[in-house]
This record gives C-alpha cells, sequence and structure tokens, in this order.
C-alpha cells in the first residue's frame, strides 16, 4: 500500500539520519544513504511519485530556513567578498567543468553548455559551512557570505543556461585558427580511442 510505503522511507530515513547523528556523522548523510538504499530497492520510481509531496514541502521549509539566516546587513558589510567569491564560484566551476568535459572527448559547444548549467554552488554548502562555523573552523562572518554565494549562484544558473548556446558559438567563432585546428584534433583522437 502507498501510505505503507510513505511511511516505511520516512521512517527508514528518518532512523537512518538519526543513526549517522549518533555516530557523529551529519544527518544529511544519514538521509542520503537512506535515500540510496531506498533508490536500489527496485522501488525507487514508485517512492519518488509518492515522496514528492513530501519531498516539496521540506523544501520549502528548507529554503525558508535558510533565507532566515541570511543577514542582510552582514551580506551589505562585505559585499566585496560576496561578489569576489560569486565570481570565483562561476568562473572556476564554469571553467572547470568545461575543460574537464572538453578533455573527456565532448566537442566544445558541449562542453560550455555543461560548464554553464553547473555553476551555483547546492545546498550542502550550508551545512559544510555551518559545520565549520560549529567545529571553530570557519569565522562568523563566512557563514552568511556563503548563503549570499549561494543564493546568487542559485538565480544566475538560470540566465547562464539560457546563454550557454551564445557563448558556446562566440567561443567557437572566436578561436584561433591553431586552436580550433587542435580542437579538431583532439576530438577525432578522443573519438578513436
Amino acid at each position: 500500500r502507498q501510505e505503507t510505503l510513505l511511511v516505511a522511507c520516512l521512517g527508514l530515513c528518518a532512523g537512518s539520519a538519526y543513526l549517522a547523528l549518533s555516530f557523529g556523522y551529519s544527518v544529511a548523510l544519514g538521509a542520503f544513504l537512506a535515500g540510496s538504499l531506498v533508490a536500489e530497492s527496485g522501488e525507487g520510481g514508485r517512492v519518488e511519485k509518492i515522496v514528492e509531496p513530501v519531498r516539496d514541502m521540506f523544501l520549502a521549509i528548507f529554503f525558508v530556513s535558510v533565507g532566515m539566516l541570511i543577514d542582510p546587513a552582514q551580506v551589505i558589510q562585505h559585499w566585496p567578498a560576496v561578489l569576489l567569491l560569486t565570481a570565483i564560484v562561476i568562473l572556476g566551476k564554469v571553467g572547470a567543468v568545461s575543460m574537464s568535459t572538453f578533455l573527456i572527448g565532448s566537442g566544445t559547444r558541449t562542453a560550455v553548455q555543461t560548464g554553464m548549467s553547473v555553476a551555483q554552488i547546492g545546498e550542502f554548502s550550508f551545512i559544510i559551512a555551518s559545520i565549520g562555523l560549529a567545529s571553530g573552523a570557519t569565522s562568523h562572518f563566512l557563514y552568511p557570505v556563503i548563503i549570499a554565494v549561494s543564493a546568487i549562484t542559485t538565480l544566475t544558473t538560470p540566465t547562464l543556461i539560457r546563454s550557454a548556446d551564445r557563448a558556446a558559438a562566440a567561443l567557437d567563432r572566436n578561436l584561433p585558427r591553431r586552436l580550433q585546428t587542435f580542437v579538431a584534433l583532439y576530438g577525432s583522437w578522443i573519438e578513436n580511442m
């Protein structure tokens, strides 16, 4: 029955999160492991449909709680750090993912599109930042900065995805001739391997 399956999955998630916490790990790790177990059970598709309303509710609660953690005064006070880290994250992830995608044999267009579609830092950055804050590994000013960077990169990602085709076309047009030849030769070499 669907209700029993839902309650069992939620219980497994809560139980594994509590178990991970009792061993000194993050509750997110326990929930992640429970999700992996459910996905491998063979009922993953069915569970996904059943759990969707619960997921949406917790997702809304999560983002409301994250929004409450942003202190606009501290973000304004540390705006240079927010902008610098945002630029580092976007440029670093676009560059690293694009280059990695190209090196494994995808063309420049696919590489640029892939890089621009993953230019944000995710929700786990909040967890990592809070663990760093709790353990004393990071300073108090860094937490709102990281949350602001995450929010900004999340908001800019759809724009980057929409402009990925234009950026890839511009890159193809503006590559020097020798580099275009190298890209073509490298792509055919990887394809033959």
